[in-house]
């Protein structure tokens, strides 16, 4: 299991996101989550493709909250956002998934552990200058991450 010391050591440029316990709504059930979200945090973000909400230490919001009518919205609580999208994680099952504001969901990873596992590898390629390593990445990933793998790769080349 990834701990504190390992994401600041895979961002070692970045703060480390946490949301006070009395802040996560009791909603978001999942205890690997929880424990997660609450005592090991998030990275900020991967150069401005990736981005963790500021306001996260208020607590997240149900996607519910923000797109109102649609079922299943009030179990994902919304962690930041993919471009235009919400990154949101499944209150019950820890599920990270891209959510667009026309309720598209796509899933991104297993659990926030996957999540950040696989945001350290695309951070490794880019600390180590490695941009052939990046493009890699990009075409073997997962095909809802070749999208986040190729806005990186612009952010990084100037045009």
């Amino acid at each position: 299991m990834i701990t504190t010391d390992d994401v600041t050591a895979w961002f070692p440029d970045q703060d480390v996101v946490l949301i006070p316990d009395p802040a996560l709504p009791a909603a978001v059930t999942h205890p690997r989550t929880r424990e997660v979200l609450t005592r090991v945090g998030l990275p900020e973000g991967l150069l401005d493709v990736v981005e963790i909400a500021v306001d996260l230490a208020a607590g997240p919001r149900s996607v519910a909250d923000r797109l109102s009518g649609e079922s299943g919205a009030e179990q994902l609580y919304v962690l930041g956002f993919i471009g235009p999208s919400y990154l949101a994680v499944h209150s019950d099952t820890g599920a990270v998934v891209r959510v667009t504001w026309s309720y598209e969901v796509t899933a991104l990873a297993d659990s926030l552990d996957a999540l950040i596992e696989t945001m350290a590898t695309i951070n490794t390629a880019i600390e180590g200058d490695d941009l052939a390593a990046l493009r890699r990445l990009g075409e073997g990933a997962d095909p809802n991450w070749r999208d986040i793998v190729d806005g990186v790769l612009a952010n990084l080349i100037p045009s």
